[in-house]
């Protein structure tokens, strides 16, 4: 029977500007959105071709949407507020909950950082956009 893994317990950490930079995790993360890119499309086609010739291009990795509890007294949050204006990249890791606490690990800058939810009923939350640069690394 193939193994089912749930997200619960899967943490979002945040290093520094060397991949062997202590790690901490971000707290009360509320989501974390979809990791993974795609390659873009070289179009080699000419006039000889009988239909579309494509290379693939370079990978872009994309953005990944965090959405957190927000406190401002929490100093990872109001990190991640002024990463967003110093435009510094950092390392970050996403470790599954899984026997090996398998990892994505990446470099990315954070793109905006927004708050949210400011309802009468509503939780007050921020998502911080990180914009990955380079290639993301799994280890299982």
């Amino acid at each position: 029977m193939p193994v089912r893994l749930p997200a619960k317990g899967t943490k979002l950490q945040v290093g520094g500007a060397s991949s062997n930079a202590a790690y901490a995790d971000a707290a009360q993360v509320r989501s974390i959105g979809d990791l993974g890119g795609e390659s873009g499309e070289i179009d080699c086609t000419d006039l000889s071709s009988t239909a579309k010739e494509y290379l693939m291009g370079l990978p872009d990795n994309g953005e990944v949407p965090v959405t957190l509890a927000f406190d401002p007294d929490t100093a990872a949050h109001v990190a991640f507020f002024t990463r967003q204006t110093t435009q510094e990249k950092i390392y970050h890791k996403v470790v599954l909950a899984n026997t090996n606490a398998s990892e994505f690990k990446f470099q990315a800058y954070t793109k905006s950082f927004k708050l949210t939810g400011m309802t009468p009923d509503g939780l007050i939350e921020a998502v911080a956009t990180l914009r990955i640069s380079g290639a993301i690394t799994f280890t299982v």
